[in-house]
C-alpha cells in the first residue's frame, strides 16, 4: 500500500500570501488539499483548477470565484488563489525526506566510529515494511564495493527469497 507507506512523509502547513502568490515550504515534495482559514470562520476547502479554467472562471459572470467559493492555481511552486485575500491557507502535502548524515568519531587509528549521538545525526526515514529492503541492498552494494562475492551472494540471495514471497 503506497498510502500507507507515504504517511510518515504527510505534514501540514499554514502559509500567508506574499501578493497574490503563496510560496511553498522548501520540504514540500506533493500537494495534497489547500484550506482557506478566514478570522472566526470553518476552513473552506479551496478547488483547484488548470491554467485555463482559472483564467476563464474569474472573467465568467456566473463562475467567478468568491470568498465562500474559492479557487486556486498551482504554478511554478507557487498558489494563486482568487479572489485574493490576506487569509492564510492551510496545506495538506507529502514532504520531502529529510537529507541522511550518520555522525562518526575519528579514533586513534583514525578510523570512524559510528556515533548517533552527535549533534546533526539523521537516519534514514522509512516505512517499517521498507526497512529490510534498503538494508539488503546496502549489504549488496557494500559487498560490491569491497569486492566479497559472500556478502553480494548473501544480500542477493535474501532479496530474490522477499521478491517471491512479495510475489506469492
Amino acid at each position: 500500500n503506497t498510502d500507507g507507506k507515504l504517511e510518515v512523509f504527510k505534514t501540514t502547513a499554514t502559509i500567508t500570501p506574499t501578493g497574490s502568490n503563496y510560496a511553498l515550504p522548501n520540504d514540500f515534495y506533493r500537494l495534497g488539499s489547500v484550506s482557506l482559514t478566514q478570522v472566526n470562520s470553518l476552513p473552506i476547502e479551496i478547488q483547484r483548477l488548470n491554467r485555463s479554467d482559472f483564467f476563464l472562471a474569474q472573467r465568467s459572470n456566473l463562475s467567478t470565484p468568491s470568498l465562500s467559493f474559492p479557487v486556486y492555481l498551482f504554478e511554478s511552486n507557487n498558489i494563486i488563489v482568487s479572489p485574493e485575500t490576506t487569509a492564510t491557507i492551510e496545506l495538506q502535502y507529502v514532504r520531502k525526506p529529510v537529507d541522511i548524515n550518520w555522525t562518526y568519531d575519528v579514533n586513534a587509528l583514525g578510523a570512524f566510529i559510528y556515533n548517533s549521538g552527535l549533534a546533526g545525526h539523521q537516519n534514514f526515514e522509512l516505512h517499517n515494511s521498507e526497512r529490510v529492503k534498503v538494508i539488503l541492498n546496502i549489504l549488496l552494494y557494500a559487498g560490491v564495493v569491497i569486492r566479497d562475492q559472500s556478502i553480494v551472494s548473501a544480500a542477493a540471495g535474501q532479496l530474490q527469497a522477499d521478491l517471491q514471497n512479495a510475489k506469492s
